[in-house]
């Protein structure tokens, strides 16, 4: 990582964990930017058939879910001139959001023939996050190639930014499943 990509990392994640980003956009612009100094593969307002994720990370299959107060629990914030999630329901959770998000893309990568750029072997991953609070959740493959249940695997919440750039990289990553054999 070059002099420059290191200050970019380290004042980004300084903003995320700062509590004084104004709104969801900047929470996820500052994410966006800290994840791409990183190396990830960043896709901001990615498509699926309900709606638009965040963040995703398709090499990574993860989902990222930004929000000014995250809470997996709360209901989301409706906002009447959001036309971007026309299908979803404003009474559903944080969670639930980004669950529906996983599943759509689940269901995309599954009505492919073939993908040659798929990662293989990766259980899809969601993070919900307010830049210093972060929930994530996997999703294994199952024996019949079906998605499991979600099953949460981090909770964590930063005080500084070196904390949150020193784990962010833990909380992306994960190691590959076997392969399937049916």
């Amino acid at each position: 990582m070059t002099i420059i990509e290191n200050d970019i990392t380290q004042r980004a994640a300084e903003w995320l964990v700062s509590g004084r980003l104004p709104n969801e956009r900047a929470i996820q612009l500052w994410l966006a930017m800290l994840l791409a100094s990183l190396d990830y593969e960043v896709e901001l307002e990615y498509k699926v058939a309900s709606g638009f994720m965040d963040i995703f990370l398709p090499e990574r299959r993860v989902v990222i879910e930004t929000k000014q107060k995250a809470d997996p629990s709360a209901r989301r914030a409706a906002d009447p001139d959001d036309d971007r999630d026309p299908d979803s329901d404003p009474s559903e959770t944080q969670f639930q959001q980004c669950e529906r998000y996983v599943r759509d893309e689940w269901e995309r990568q599954r009505r492919m023939l073939f993908d040659l750029d798929a990662p293989k072997n990766l259980p899809y991953k969601a993070i919900l996050t307010d830049g210093r609070r972060w929930w994530m959740w996997q999703w294994e493959f199952l024996a019949n190639r079906e998605l499991g249940e979600a099953r949460r695997v981090a909770k964590r919440e930063f005080s500084s930014g070196e904390e949150l750039e020193a784990d962010v990289q833990s909380l992306i990553e994960t190691p590959r499943q076997p392969e399937l054999v049916l």
